[in-house]
């Protein structure tokens, strides 16, 4: 299961939000987007093991990576080898039969991640916009298997709200793992002191897409799904206390895993997203005072 990463199966459930934003609950669509949802995970899954295995060395010098299965020895490299190409192709084939546009976005979104693994994740800046797009390759096949559009205002608020979490997780490598990336053995492209203008560029990340969200809340398409639109606004300061919250515990070297994979275990994210349900379920319903 861990070297499957199986937690990180909660990230799929963004293929479902593109449902859920178009308040679309029929049942062919959930079908496909189920469909979806599994066979992205498999994909993801056979990539993660590569990915371990690829960074096997810096792995096993991390002060927390080391615990991971292949670096800690746990599975054989062999075997992580041909279960990575067994969950890859079978994920490749069934989503080309599943739907065409849907298997074209799963082989992009393999092609990225290889290329991440092998190349991209070494070039600083660039490695953070590789990871926050792997979120929106989520998205965008939730959209495309449910046939369900997209804003673009909701695209550009997913761009920087990603791009902001994949800077804290970065960041709090940086500020964890410090003597490993002065010994230049962190297989990245970051200096220590390069810590300082991620935090900058997350924060501001995270703040521009609040800035966004807002602008997509008064947009027409929101306005045309929501009885009393207007109330969504006060989900600007949830969502900004949320990624603030966030980045306090990068900054304090607490956030040592994955943003999105915190959330599943943190009770505080539990009740945003409560908070967050509750102010759009008022939204949803015309009130006549």
């Amino acid at each position: 299961f861990d070297a499957l990463r199986g937690h990180h199966w909660a990230k799929n459930l963004l293929l479902f939000l593109p449902l859920a934003l178009s308040h679309n609950l029929s049942a062919e669509p959930l079908v496909r987007t189920l469909a979806g949802f599994t066979l992205y995970g498999l994909c993801a899954s056979g990539l993660y093991i590569l990915n371990d295995l690829l960074d096997l060395h810096s792995d096993r010098e991390h002060p927390w990576k080391k615990e991971r299965p292949f670096a800690a020895g746990a599975i054989s490299i062999p075997g992580g080898l041909l279960a990575s190409i067994i969950l890859l192709s079978s994920a490749l084939g069934l989503g080309f039969l599943l739907d065409l546009q849907f298997g074209c976005v799963l082989l992009a979104y393999s092609a990225l991640t290889m290329a991440y693994s092998l190349y991209l994740k070494k070039v600083a800046l660039l490695d953070v916009f590789v990871l926050s797009s792997f979120y929106s390759f989520r998205i965008l096949a939730g959209a495309l298997i449910s046939a369900t559009p997209l804003s673009q205002w909701f695209l550009a608020f997913s761009l920087f709200l990603f791009l902001s979490l994949a800077m804290a997780k970065r960041y709090s490598e940086l500020l964890c793992a410090g003597d490993l990336v002065r010994a230049g053995n962190s297989g990245r492209g970051y200096h220590v002191g390069d810590r300082e203008l991620l935090l900058s560029l997350g924060v501001g990340s995270s703040f521009s897409a609040v800035v966004i969200f807002s602008l997509y809340v008064h947009s027409q398409d929101v306005r045309l799904l929501y009885s009393a639109p207007e109330l969504l606004f006060l989900l600007c300061p949830i969502v900004l206390y949320w990624l603030s919250r966030t980045w306090l515990l990068a900054h304090r070297g607490e956030l040592k895993e994955d943003p999105v994979t915190l959330a599943i275990r943190d009770p505080v994210s539990y009740g945003v997203a409560l908070a967050s349900a509750i102010v759009i379920a008022a939204s949803m319903i015309h009130v006549n005072w």
